[in-house]
């Protein structure tokens, strides 16, 4: 055996080079067999083993210090392996490894409080993140960063010494007990806690004096004080004579729970209790627990230990001290770091420069402020308010902590708005469960943002010519976006535990995605508008054709996106991949497939069972049919099922169909994306049967035609009728108009198999069908090219099999009532003849062309479904709900339907008003009502002698004359177009007429009210002409009055002399009446003249005293009448002579009358004269 060799230390073991290894083994092969491997194990540990004692060790590991070039992860796993030669414990090492790297104890920090070398190894990558994050900063220097030179031993902590010349020996760092290890102590049920008094010993220089203890000012409970941050204390402190100054009903203070303390000098220390309280650090809330102590313990009120860092970040400057949500940085550092490598590009040096990028993208760097807010706005603003929803433990502790997070975050806020929606759970795939608002009832109400979205085919099609794609997923999309302080009401929500409401855009509003899209485009507009990113929504894509491009780009928009402060979720961005999935699209190298998604969502469909589910599946596979040749022949089984009155039987040929469809769609069929620059063929053909198109253009690397666009259509049966040359243009027609947004503004070659075409188009008598298809294709450049059907196959099997219609149900349901409207019907027959009017036939269904917009032909039957549908929107008049249904659809007489829904609309009926004209006209007594009216008078008063009226008919009826002769009466009827014949009564009217209006100005219409009223006034009020009121005329007493029952006692007295008095007062009041009436012909004669006297047969002219409508230029006058007789006052009764205008007998007056001159005796007259 050859000699041992001593080690003195582990660098030399090694560095010993591996043929001595070599070397024994094959001297010990010659001298002697190892039976098993135990042996050969021992004698190599007995030949090249060196045990080192614990102080060997624990000096290799005190010296080592992280290299330069050296990663964190070599400098740890290089430490570890040193500690695995000795009894060192987890804590000891975790201790070095601390040590050996050369930063600042403020930036060291957050490696501390790991409880094993896992949790340690992962507090290492966090602070390894944060230091490439941090590397372009500036460095700032403090007094913390010469720590490095400070002697320290670590057999027994202190820090006057090191280990060779330590005589206090090992220190167990379990128990501060020296003479064991951690591994050996019998104290392992005692917790000792390291408490270390900041009076420091590290000298500064005196240009740092400032920044010698870190002091930091915070808020405990809103009570601002000054503490003391020490990293090195395993628990925060507080002062027991400051604990009564943050006692409210939030703070918890637990005497009980009193602990033992050891610092490092082992001084013990009992605690007086723990304290929970909120406290708030630079705008950052944290529930801390702190152990109160004696005030002598420690130099200030308060120490914050090293629990702090567990939620924060403490980054030190010569501005002063600042801290930062930790949990929130780890996340984003953690993000970063995962991103899976198929992600990157596959150029490493590439990936390495976008991996920079990265790092250095910066969360906390915004420096714009977007103007785009979320402005919301109510159709009602009456508060919306819903009850929180009952929620298991589980669900409530994930939504705490989704509260918790965002009021951390500043993304809601407690609320005491009047408006409050509830939350839902929503589970997501990896079983985890997402918070969300249920602002249904919210968005009923909403006035929609009308931003638009950018079209899924357009963002396509913008592809164009790119090789190398970047996509970018930003974080939490629309909670970038800012709500408006006047709408953060309406965003309030409830849970069990309170009421919060949203500064962030929420999701669920409906008019959050256009707010987004817009909020999108104002940050990226130049960006978006050079074709540097495409934005739909939280999806940005960064089209480029070479990684070096791309780069650039992704330069740009990451400059962006940091002065915005948008935040991107790493795990689903991928950069400069040459095939990415895009809006349900997969693209590679100018190629367009169905997304694996769709294609995998199509493969596990489920045989459908009823109408429901084929339509589901015909719409998943419809949304590619633009992909897939031949579509209508295979699915033609199963949209027939779609039929009217077929039965649902999914039979062989429907699962063949079905089978078939899958089976093409799984198997990726391929388009182009369209290139305006490239040369564009557009292929038709067409038959009986249908017409079918092929949008071709030619590719640069192989130059052949590649297909870019299906599509193909069955013909109508008028359309079957037609010439085939009408066929041929018919389908480029409705190719072109298809194609528009290609073809619009480019120069493409049409291929046809009709060889008659060109010359078709160049006629100039064209029949008016043709010649209106020509005009739609005047607006397009192009050329004609004939080839033969055999040349064509593509487009010929498009028109030979077109695409069926899908029809929905409600389409399916418009369809067969329309053929059951015999009307209908019958204009479809004759439009399978011919040209009817405006009506066409689009797709099975009648339609109306009306100033350019085709209306769709409503079937009686559902005529009243449709506007009552469209009424619904708001229950909107007539007018309103005429625009919104002639939009859509062809009604005849529609305003007269409208009105008879709306009449019978029961809403209406119970909540609108009555509207138009009031009902009822005004119209003349009925003659029994008039009768019954001088009954009931006669019952009380008894018969009049006689009864002065004018000559309405009620009066002048025979019952009326019968009843005056029965009862003894004289009728006076006045003369017609003379009122003042009825004076007295036509007097009293003005006044009734006249105070009514007064007493009913606020609301004329119920002026009926007031009538009994003024009756009643009337009869009380004092009349001049008989010095008293006609009531106590007639009754000899006064009428009773609530305001006069002081009277009570004098009226009952008056009532005794009732007989007496009633005549006196007759008396007296008929020399009062007389005496005015001498006064009132007096004063009426004043103004009169003597009236002319006529005589009997005298020719005279009367006045018209009735006119009409247009008769203002009629003659007043009409004439000659003869007077038949004189009567009493001067009126006088005649008649009419000869054929003029007028009654032929009538009454009438002097002043009222004119003599008649009769031309011919004038005449005769003047010639005996002469």
């Amino acid at each position: 055996m050859p000699p041992k060799k001593d080690i003195k230390d582990g660098e030399e073991r090694e560095s010993r080079d591996t043929t001595s290894y070599i070397s024994f083994a094959d001297v010990e092969k010659s001298m002697t067999s190892f039976s098993d491997y135990q042996k050969l194990k021992q004698e190599l540990e007995d030949e090249f083993g060196s045990k080192l004692n614990s102080a060997a060790i624990h000096k290799k590991l005190s010296s080592r210090k992280m290299k330069k070039d050296e990663t964190y992860q070599q400098y740890f796993l290089h430490m570890k392996e040193c500690a695995l030669h000795g009894n060192i414990e987890d804590a000891a090492l975790m201790e070095y490894v601390i040590d050996g790297i050369q930063d600042s104890e403020s930036n060291k920090s957050i490696l501390y409080g790991a409880s094993n070398l896992k949790e340690f190894r992962k507090k290492l990558d966090i602070y390894k993140s944060i230091k490439e994050k941090t590397q372009t900063r500036p460095s700032v220097s403090t007094p913390f960063a010469k720590n490095n030179k400070i002697k320290r031993c670590f057999n027994c902590g202190d820090l006057d010494h090191q280990v060779p010349t330590c005589t206090k020996g090992i220190k167990c760092f379990r128990c501060n007990e020296f003479g064991h290890t951690g591994t050996q102590c019998n104290n392992k049920g005692k917790k000792t806690l390291n408490i270390q008094k900041t009076d420091t010993k590290i000298k500064t220089d005196k240009e740092d004096k400032e920044l010698e203890t870190p002091y930091k000012k915070i808020k405990i409970n809103d009570v601002e004080i000054t503490a003391l941050i020490d990293t090195g204390s395993d628990v925060n402190l507080i002062k027991l004579s400051e604990v009564e100054k943050f006692m409210t009903e939030k703070a918890i203070y637990d005497k009980e729970k009193s602990i033992h303390l050891t610092g490092i000098a082992g001084k013990e220390l009992n605690t007086k209790g723990l304290l929970k309280v909120k406290v708030l650090i630079d705008d950052y809330y944290a529930d801390l627990e702190f152990h109160v102590v004696q005030d002598y313990a420690i130099p200030v009120s308060v120490i914050l230990g090293n629990p702090i860092l567990k939620d924060f970040e403490i980054n030190f400057t010569r501005d002063g001290i600042f801290l930062e949500k930790i949990s929130y940085l780890t996340l984003l550092a953690e993000e970063k770091n995962n991103i899976c490598d198929e992600h990157y590009p596959e150029n490493k040096e590439i990936a390495d420069k976008v991996t920079k990028l990265i790092k250095e993208y910066k969360t906390n760097a915004k420096k714009k402020e977007s103007n785009v807010e979320m402005k919301i706005i109510l159709t009602e603003e009456d508060p919306i308010y819903q009850s929180p929803r009952r929620l298991s433990p589980l669900e409530m502790k994930v939504v705490d902590e989704q509260i918790k997070e965002w009021l951390d975050q500043k993304i809601i806020r407690p609320s005491k708005s009047d408006f409050a929606s509830p939350v839902v759970l929503a589970k997501k795939k990896d079983g985890t469960y997402r918070l969300c608002i249920d602002y249904r009832k919210l968005n009923k109400r909403i006035v929609k943002d009308r931003f638009p979205l950018p079209l899924i085919e357009d963002q396509i099609d913008r592809l164009k010519g790119a090789k190398v794609f970047t996509t970018l997923d930003l974080k939490n999309g629309f909670m970038h976006v800012n709500v408006h302080e006047e709408s953060r009401k309406f965003t309030a929500f409830v849970t069990p535990q309170g009421q919060y409401e949203f500064m962030k855009m929420p999701f669920g509003l409906c008019t959050a995605p256009s707010v987004f899209q817009r909020y999108v485009n104002h940050v990226f507009q130049d960006l978006i508008s050079d074709g540097t990113v495409l934005a739909y929504l939280d999806d940005l894509i960064l089209p480029s054709e070479t990684e070096e491009e791309g780069l650039e780009k992704l330069v740009k928009v990451f400059q962006r996106a940091e002065e915005y402060g948008l935040l991107f979720n790493w795990k689903k961005c991928h950069f400069m991949k040459r095939e990415i999935e895009y809006l349900g699209y997969i693209i590679r190298n100018n190629e367009l497939r169905p997304s694996k998604e769709k294609i995998s969502a199509v493969s596990r469909f489920k045989t459908p069972h009823n109408i429901k589910s084929l339509q589901s599946f015909l719409g998943l596979s419809g949304y590619f049919r633009k992909f897939i040749k031949n579509y209508s022949i295979i699915a033609k089984p199963l949209t027939n099922l779609l039929k009217k009155d077929v039965e649902f039987n999914f039979d062989e040929e429907c699962e063949m169909a079905f089978n078939e469809l899958k089976r093409i769609l799984c198997s990726s069929p391929v388009l182009r994306i369209y290139d305006p620059d490239l040369t564009t063929e557009l292929h038709t053909d067409a038959s009986a049967e249908g017409y079918g198109a092929v949008l071709l253009q030619k590719s640069p690397t192989d130059n052949q035609m590649h297909p870019v666009y299906y599509m193909s259509k069955k013909t109508t049966p008028a359309e079957r009728k037609y010439h085939s040359y009408y066929l041929e243009i018919l389908a480029i027609v409705e190719a072109v108009k298809k194609f528009r947004v290609y073809l619009l503004g480019i120069r493409f070659k049409i291929v046809t198999d009709c060889s008659a075409l060109t010359k078709t188009l160049q006629k100039k008598d064209l029949p008016p069908r043709v010649a209106r298809w020509a005009l739609l294709l005047e607006e397009y450049n192009y050329e004609i090219e004939h080839r033969s059907g055999s040349r064509l196959k593509h487009a010929d099997a498009l028109s030979r099999n077109p695409v069926c219609l899908i029809l929905t149900e409600a389409a399916a349901r418009l369809k067969r009532a329309q053929d059951d409207d015999p009307h209908i019907s019958l204009l479809k027959k004759m439009l399978e003849k011919e040209p009817y009017q405006d009506y066409i036939m689009e797709r099975g269904i009648l339609c109306k062309e009306k100033d350019g917009t085709r209306l769709i032909v409503v079937p009686k039957k559902m005529q009243n479904e449709i506007i009552r549908k469209k009424h619904d929107y708001g229950h909107f008049g007539v007018r309103k709900t005429e625009e919104l249904v002639s939009r859509e659809y062809y009604v005849e007489n529609l305003k007269e339907k409208i009105r008879k829904v709306i009449d019978n609309c029961v809403e209406c009926i119970l909540i609108e008003q009555k509207k138009g004209k009031k009902e009822g006209f005004l119209h003349p007594l009925d003659k029994d009502e008039t009768l019954d009216k001088l009954r009931v008078q006669q019952q009380t008063f008894g018969s009049p002698q006689r009864i002065i009226s004018d000559r309405n008919a009620a009066f002048t009826s025979k019952d009326f004359q019968d009843y005056c002769e029965q009862e003894g009466i004289t009728h006076y009827t006045i003369t017609t177009g003379q009122p003042r014949g009825n004076g007295q009564v036509e007097r009293i009217h003005q006044i009734i007429i006249s105070v009514i209006s007064k007493l009913s100005a606020d609301d004329p219409t119920k002026w009926y009210k007031q009538v009994s009223k003024v009756q009643r006034y009337l009869n009380s009020t004092w009349q001049r002409s008989i010095g008293m009121t006609p009531f106590e005329l007639l009754f000899g007493t006064k009428m009773k009055d609530e305001n006069e029952k002081i009277m009570k006692l004098i009226e009952e007295e008056e009532v005794k002399n009732y007989n007496k008095q009633r005549n006196e007062l007759r008396l007296k009041a008929k020399e009062s009446i007389q005496k005015m009436q001498e006064e009132n012909v007096k004063n009426y004669n004043r103004k009169r003249k003597k009236a002319t006297e006529y005589k009997v047969d005298d020719l005279v002219a009367i006045k018209r005293i009735q006119f009409t409508q247009g008769s203002k230029l009629y003659p007043k006058y009409l004439g000659p009448y003869a007077v038949t007789a004189k009567k009493h006052h001067e009126r006088y009764a005649v008649r009419k002579v000869g054929e003029c205008e007028g009654p032929i007998n009538t009454t009438t007056s002097a002043d009222l009358m004119k003599p008649w001159v009769d031309e011919d005796v004038d005449e005769y007259s003047s010639e005996s004269d002469e």
